[in-house]
């Protein structure tokens, strides 16, 4: 794991230690006022959201239509939308790169560097991992759509964090197994936007984020351009098939998911004739 991102993983485990016992959707009101955030200022802007250094702590700035200024403790966080959500837990993540006297700890990353780790400190703020174990279920593996936004509905985030924070956690996921998020563009384009892989899977080039999807998504998921979920299988190797399917995610406009996984065609013939 990269310096910074290991930097910020510590630090958002430390803190939700010390606000447990914690459920999802996590209070991200109690986590906030842990770390010092006096007030959080809802206002329209160019951007997502800010944190602001004041005399008696942090201040918060959010995307909104209207403007107020509201003491943390009055935020309903698990009211926020999703992507106020995510936005929260990433200022939150700001928190850990300043020191007891709310000065800019030394040394500090760069810009691109700051907002990559405060998007991974999100993640794991959203997604405790021993609350994503509890939501698999003892036994199970991530292994399917419905079980993708079944946890983000639980933990009121978007199934693009579900996948980010899922291809860190090996132990959770299937054997052979990819599952992956896309996001329509106005222009008519696909872009991914989210990743977890595993098994075979690995051994094609892996998709970049926020580019068009790679040439082997389209080959085992020709149905990404009009999702309707469903099954295609394309040969593997002897005996073997990839099986796919895309689904269009009602609850996020524009959103494809698509997931494949690697089946034995023998034993496919043998439930079949069964």
């Amino acid at each position: 794991m990269p310096f910074w991102q290991g930097r910020v993983s510590l630090a958002a485990e430390h803190l939700l230690r010390q606000c447990a016992p914690l459920r999802l959707p996590i209070d991200l009101t109690r986590l906030a006022i842990k770390q010092g955030i006096a007030q959080i200022r809802f206002r329209p802007m160019p951007c997502d959201g800010a944190i602001e250094v004041v005399a008696d702590g942090f201040v918060v700035h959010m995307q909104s239509t209207k403007e107020q200024l509201v003491p943390t403790s009055a935020v309903d966080s698990s009211a926020l939308s999703v992507r106020q959500r995510f936005t929260f837990a990433h200022e939150i993540s700001h928190t850990f790169f300043y020191d007891a006297a709310r000065q800019p700890c030394k040394p500090h990353p760069t810009p691109r560097l700051l907002e990559g780790s405060c998007n991974h400190g999100a993640q794991r703020l959203l997604l405790p991992e021993h609350l994503l174990a509890r939501e698999i279920g003892t036994g199970r593996r991530f292994d399917s759509i419905e079980m993708a936004l079944d946890i983000a509905s639980a933990a009121r985030v978007s199934a693009e964090v579900v996948l980010q924070r899922m291809d860190e956690l090996d132990q959770f996921k299937e054997t052979d197994y990819a599952i992956l998020t896309f996001r329509k563009q106005d222009d008519g384009g696909i872009v991914t936007t989210g990743v977890c892989i595993n098994g075979v899977f690995d051994e094609f080039p892996s998709p970049t984020l926020y580019a068009p999807p790679a040439k082997w998504v389209w080959r085992i998921a020709p149905g990404l351009s009009t999702p309707n979920g469903a099954v295609h299988r394309s040969a593997y190797r002897d005996g073997w098939e990839l099986v796919s399917r895309c689904v269009a995610n009602e609850q996020s406009l524009g959103q494809v998911i698509a997931e494949g996984r690697l089946e034995m065609i023998a034993a496919r013939t043998i439930s079949t004739a069964v």
